[in-house]
């Protein structure tokens, strides 16, 4: 039989279709989000593969948590959750660029750190939010750091990494 013959779809090694990653059922109460990634270094690592498989699960903020402010000067206390609308409503313009701040959480390590962060710094950090690996468990404090593991380690995605 010439090659110009033969059916290329007999061949297993052609007819081969990879499992795609399929997540685990959320836990209740969790919400999908979909961490900001860079599509181009997705398409780097998974050619191919679609950016909607980078998501992670979002565990449900503690409206009770409390925490601090640490701008200078203030001392009230507040729901975490509503940690932006309090910096809106009494630290106006907190955001500028060359502002900088400490956090006031005794337990925290981080030092001095940008204003326009120190929302989401509060709410990954100091309200206990976990983000959870879709696909096989693992969480994390960050989501960004979720999209790295599913690029880098994640072992539901080790066959479709390009290496």
């Amino acid at each position: 039989m010439s090659p110009h013959n033969l059916n290329y779809r007999d061949f297993s090694i052609f007819n081969a279709q990879l499992q795609r990653p399929i997540p685990m059922q959320m836990r209740p109460g969790y919400s999908i989000l979909r961490p900001p990634s860079t599509p181009d270094s997705w398409r780097q690592v998974f050619p191919g593969l679609s950016t909607n498989y980078n998501i992670c699960y979002e565990s449900p903020l503690d409206p009770n948590h409390l925490h601090r402010c640490s701008i200078l000067g203030c001392d009230q206390t507040i729901a975490a959750i509503d940690i932006r609308q309090h910096l809106q409503n009494f630290h106006h313009g907190y955001s500028q660029i060359s502002l900088r701040l400490v956090c006031t959480d005794s337990q925290c390590q981080r030092g001095d750190l940008a204003a326009r962060s120190y929302p989401k710094h509060v709410l990954e950090h100091h309200c206990n939010i976990i983000f959870l690996c879709p696909y096989c468990g693992l969480h994390y404090t960050r989501s960004q750091s979720v999209t790295r593991h599913i690029m880098q380690d994640c072992t539901a995605f080790q066959d479709f990494r390009h290496s």
